[in-house]
């Protein structure tokens, strides 16, 4: 499932929390934006590209998608936003009921757009365009076309307008942030991850790390798989949920039952450590590199 991200002018937003949000969602990034000069719209495929384009944002009112693709290549072209009109564009997270047959390439918030809202929008007097995206009668068109499980944004010149308002998640995170779903907050609550810091509930520490060149994990050798070993590398990923004491927690995952996973089953549980690293470093090679 993607992420939107609802930006105020006075929320200030890090790399750290793009790395957060991009974290599930590694299939491209995009925002859209108003300045004196008029709406603009940013996209790409990595990271680095975020970093470097988003100190534009501050001050600014905007929204941020971070794309988890289920239609369509994973390409720059299918990252949101997707201009409808000149001046207007569309933001979405979900799975639309459209059949996406007119380009296989191309995924479903695209064929929306290009199918439903453009000939749409195509008929209003450009002038009376913003008052009618934000009418209640466009709103009960769209909401009912997309379903209940959609989360769309509009926007233009005047800023987002929000559909499915009440299945957000509202003051996501310690910066409370609008947000279409808020799953990126639920393993991780640091600033910044290359910081000597504390987990989110204090059960744990996190590594000092020197640079971020040094992500790198190897899981510890059969011979020396101890429990303790086995936690210790855990502790050395904090992006990973089964790091996080709530994630153990709500699974009644305790330390005991990890002891005896390894104690008993020292084979599998190697192999497991050896699947995190190779996933991890994976992600950082996609991200960083």
């Amino acid at each position: 499932m993607c992420v939107i991200v609802v930006k105020k002018p006075t929320d200030i937003l890090t790399n750290a929390d793009f790395r957060l949000f991009a974290r599930e969602n590694t299939d491209g990034w995009g925002f859209v934006y108003n300045d004196e000069k008029g709406t603009h719209a940013v996209k790409g495929m990595k990271l680095p590209q975020l970093f470097q384009a988003a100190p534009v944002l501050e001050g600014k009112e905007a929204v941020l998608h971070f794309r988890l693709s289920t239609h369509g290549t994973k390409t720059e072209e299918n990252c949101h936003p997707f201009e409808v009109l000149p001046g207007l564009y569309f933001l979405h997270n979900g799975i639309l009921p459209i059949a996406c047959s007119k380009d296989k390439k191309r995924s479903d918030t695209w064929h929306f757009a290009e199918l439903v809202l453009k000939p749409m929008f195509a008929a209003i007097p450009s002038a009376k365009l913003s008052d009618y995206i934000r009418s209640g009668a466009f709103r009960y068109l769209l909401e009912s076309a997309i379903g209940a499980t959609n989360k769309v944004v509009l926007f233009d010149s005047f800023g987002p307008v929000i559909f499915n308002r009440d299945k957000w998640s509202e003051k996501t995170g310690p910066k409370g942030l609008l947000m279409s779903n808020g799953y990126p907050y639920l393993f991780s609550f640091r600033d910044d991850p290359f910081e000597d810091t504390e987990f989110p509930f204090g059960a744990n520490k996190a590594k000092k790390w020197r640079s971020e060149d040094e992500w790198q994990y190897e899981a510890p050798p059969l011979s020396t798989l101890t429990p303790d070993s086995f936690i210790d590398f855990l502790e050395e990923m904090p992006e990973h949920r089964l790091c996080d004491p709530s994630w153990l927690f709500e699974n009644d995952i305790t330390p005991g039952m990890i002891e005896d996973f390894v104690s008993f089953y020292p084979a599998e549980s190697a192999k497991l450590l050896a699947k995190l690293a190779e996933e991890y470093q994976t992600y950082v090679q996609y991200y960083y590199e």
